[in-house]
């Protein structure tokens, strides 16, 4: 694979100019690793120093270390910024970078807007990546750097050994940067059933709601309105009788008209009674 075509794995080139406010260094290394990871083609370190043990000077924001042969086995490092005052400072002492750099294939800078860097200011060599909403994208790819491809420092060479067996650490980038990208998924997931839900609800909802309004209108009455009495106890009482036609509620007056009728002869038959004459057998002469 030629040199042009492991540098185009990274990404297209985009001019992209969206403001917005600023990706954080978390968000970064989220998109560092995503682009790197996704197809097991790299191994991804974060924090990396530029020596083992106590000699240590520099660290690096993060390597991505080629193991396959499509990648060109290529080490890409990346120096990360997220604010412009933290860029200019670096800007006055680039040379900071040069012990990964002489290590590296590739050197980008990945910042986390536009507005934090400007073309002018980045040395030649160095490639430029910006998070974006979709990803990181490349504004100017990397140069190729002077490296032996087949030599590198043993100290280093420690350095990344044990930061790649640190990697199980909880609290490493890495771990970090997984387990956002897992909660990332799980939200994507809940935000698409809750906008599915919300789909099929909403014109279920909007059919409730014509059906009220017609039933007030129809009626005359509102369904909040409490000077009506109980309307849900009127309203089961109209279906029942339009269920049975008319025979239901006929049946209904004819049990109360029996009902009435009973009453009346029994009163009738008490009136009787009570003006009855006496008893002949009351009288002695």
């Amino acid at each position: 694979m030629t040199q042009q075509s492991a540098d185009q794995q990274c990404g297209e080139l985009a001019l992209d100019d969206a403001k917005g406010k600023p990706f954080t260094t978390g968000n970064v290394n989220q998109m560092l690793w995503n682009r790197y990871t996704e197809k097991g083609e790299y191994v991804v370190l974060f924090d990396v120093p530029n020596v083992v043990g106590t000699k240590q000077e520099r660290r690096c924001d993060a390597i991505a270390i080629g193991m396959w042969g499509s990648t060109g086995r290529l080490i890409h490092g990346f120096e990360i910024k997220t604010s412009r005052s933290d860029w200019l400072r670096e800007v006055k002492d680039v040379s900071k970078a040069d012990p990964f750099i002489e290590q590296c294939d590739r050197w980008w800078l990945v910042t986390g807007d536009m507005s934090i860097s400007k073309p002018e200011e980045i040395p030649e060599a160095w490639g430029w990546m910006n998070a974006t909403k979709t990803g990181l994208r490349i504004q100017r790819p990397a140069k190729p750097l002077p490296q032996s491809e087949v030599h590198i420092k043993r100290l280093w060479a420690f350095a990344l050994i044990r930061r790649a067996a640190e990697r199980g650490d909880i609290n490493s980038p890495e771990f970090t940067a997984a387990l956002q990208r897992h909660r990332d998924e799980v939200e994507r997931r809940a935000e698409g059933r809750i906008k599915a839900e919300t789909a099929r609800a909403v014109p279920e909802l909007e059919r409730l709601r014509e059906r009220v309004e017609t039933f007030e209108k129809d009626s005359g009455m509102k369904l909040d309105d409490w000077r009506l009495g109980n309307v849900g106890k009127l309203a089961r009482t109209l279906h029942a009788i339009s269920g049975d036609g008319y025979r239901g509620f006929t049946a209904q007056l004819e049990r109360q008209l029996l009902a009435l009728e009973s009453l009346v002869n029994g009163t009738r038959k008490t009136l009787a009674a009570v003006e009855a004459p006496a008893s002949n057998g009351d009288d002695d002469d």
